[in-house]
């Protein structure tokens, strides 16, 4: 067969790396830009490889050629890794890397920003960050991200556009060095009343995966603040268009009560309580984390995953 596009840009993952953060947690590395790079048949050259001399375990069964990863225990060469993202080809792959793996596929639209037909655009923070949302979710097999302001827009409409009426959102932030969000087990649920806010509970959690601790940690929110407040366009939900938990606010309007045009206008505070140990990020005067380095600020990027099957 022809060697084709896909086939000439390589996947490979670095085991060996001493950055911790940049693993997934099942303890396997992948290079992420070669990995979408085949998924979507870009062009890209080698990458480095493990130094393991192994046969591949997946559909191929070849020796080792410089692009076998090892994932969960099994050496699987990149092509075979490909036809299982880009095909559906089963394999064994652990769940985690496969909810991973899945995050970004979709079928080629049109950007809204740059208003003309665009290859899609995947997650910026890179698989190995969402492979850890995968397993404080137990593992789900889709991980799909429906919502990138970069991409997709960046009103408040937006938003509510991409994301309809789908349930189990992660909500992730970054912010510079930090990256982080908050997952709800509900959808961005609209009022009844246009004149009036939505206010409903559902599970909260809130999640950091770089620039406040060593590896990427979950933190838990208690019961009696698990909720969500969504307001109708045009209105305000304390002073923003979405509140989860009372720490967290997306399109905030810096206090001059009515949100702001953007969405990515953020205003955030997380009670020391919650904070595990390790935290190095900004605090406020009274030991509460500013996991966007400072209670407002104006996010690089707002990206939205759901959780397939909810």
């Amino acid at each position: 067969m022809a060697a084709s596009p896909s086939a000439a840009a390589a996947a490979a993952a670095a085991a060996g790396s001493s950055s911790s953060a940049n693993k997934t947690p099942c303890g396997h590395q992948f290079h992420w830009q070669c990995i979408n790079n085949r998924k979507y048949g870009l062009p890209g050259g080698a990458s480095p490889s493990t130094t393991v001399s192994a046969k591949c375990s997946g559909r191929c069964g070849k020796e080792n050629s410089g692009s076998v990863l090892r994932v969960d225990g099994h050496s699987v060469c990149a092509e075979c890794v490909v036809q299982r993202i880009r095909y559906g080809h089963p394999g064994d792959i652990c769940p985690i890397c496969r909810a991973a793996f899945a995050w970004a596929h979709g079928p080629r639209g049109v950007s809204f920003v740059a208003g003309r037909p665009c290859w899609p655009i995947g997650s910026s923070v890179g698989l190995s960050y969402v492979a850890h949302i995968a397993k404080w979710l137990g593992g789900h097999t889709s991980l799909t991200l429906i919502y990138r302001a970069s991409r997709d827009g960046t009103t408040y409409g937006d938003l509510l556009r991409c994301v309809g009426d789908k349930t189990g959102l992660a909500f992730i932030i970054r912010k510079n060095q930090y990256v982080f969000g908050a997952f709800i087990s509900a959808g961005l649920e609209l009022p009844d009343d246009p004149t009036d806010i939505n206010w409903y509970e559902c599970d909260v959690w809130y999640f950091s995966l770089a620039g406040h601790f060593p590896k990427p940690t979950k933190i838990d929110v208690d019961r009696p603040v698990q909720y969500v407040i969504v307001a109708e366009r045009g209105r305000s939900a304390w002073g923003a268009n979405v509140v989860f938990g009372g720490d967290l606010l997306l399109g905030d309007g810096r206090g001059n009560g009515s949100p702001a045009a953007d969405i990515r206008s953020c205003a955030q505070l997380t009670d020391r309580d919650l904070l595990t140990a390790g935290y190095v990020g900004e605090r406020n005067s009274d030991g509460h984390a500013l996991l966007g380095g400072s209670v407002c600020f104006h996010a690089d990027e707002l990206e939205v995953l759901h959780v397939g099957g909810q």
